[in-house]
């Protein structure tokens, strides 16, 4: 299989599909879940400052599955005329 070089201007391309999703989806789901999360802990009389530790953490754990995912169908998304691929060296 041909390939190009990387250039910068795919490099921002990639940059910046993985940063409006970022905003789009796996910020308000690390949000919703910490918000969640930190309500339960403080209804059940956590201290404020360990629960808003551990939705914060819970959060971003729970981003991860998410991003994983976003990664993935970067993968079938196409670029102008690019498109991401792995290539065994």
């Amino acid at each position: 299989m041909d390939h190009e070089e990387f250039t910068w201007k795919g490099a921002l391309m990639v940059f910046w599909a993985l940063t409006w999703r970022f905003f789009v989806i796996l910020f308000p789901v690390a949000i919703l879940i910490g918000l969640i999360f930190g309500a339960v802990s403080f209804f059940m009389g956590v201290e404020k400052d360990v629960a808003v530790a551990r939705a914060g953490i819970l959060g971003q754990i729970a981003a991860i599955p998410v991003y994983i995912l976003v990664i993935k169908r970067l993968f079938s998304k196409g670029f102008g005329k690019y498109r991401l691929a792995v290539l065994e060296k």
